[in-house]
């Protein structure tokens, strides 16, 4: 069953958002080499201390950026497919070579969704 494997969290001032989510959750946050784009990746634990889910911190491109959940998929064509279909609306599409796909979409009520099809040779 599809269920959130990632999220992105934006931020104006990145040091001053990391220290924030660090300070507060005890997150893990740690700047990495990503071509083009500074950005930070996060690692959350539960309450017993094991690794959880992970995520990621951007400086914020706009002021409408909001935090993204993305939504592991199987097949990534067929879930937007499907998306259109029942009256939601795709707003970005994009491959990063050797890692995955992911597209932007929106539900009925116009909430942001992110879709997520992992590459064959990635590893999770």
């Amino acid at each position: 069953m599809p269920t959130i494997e990632h999220f992105d969290i934006p931020a104006t001032d990145v040091v001053r958002a990391k220290a924030f989510y660090e300070g507060l959750f005890g997150w893990s946050i740690t700047k990495t080499p990503i071509p083009g784009v500074e950005y930070w990746v996060i690692q959350t634990a539960d309450l017993q201390g094991r690794r959880g889910l992970r995520g990621g911190m951007m400086r914020r491109q706009g002021e409408e950026q909001s935090p993204l959940n993305y939504v592991a998929v199987e097949d990534i064509e067929a879930s937007v497919r499907k998306c259109a279909e029942l009256g939601g609306k795709v707003r970005h599409r994009s491959e990063q070579a050797g890692v995955g796909k992911f597209a932007i979409v929106e539900d009925t009520e116009g909430n942001r969704i992110g879709l997520w099809q992992r590459a064959p040779s990635a590893k999770p």
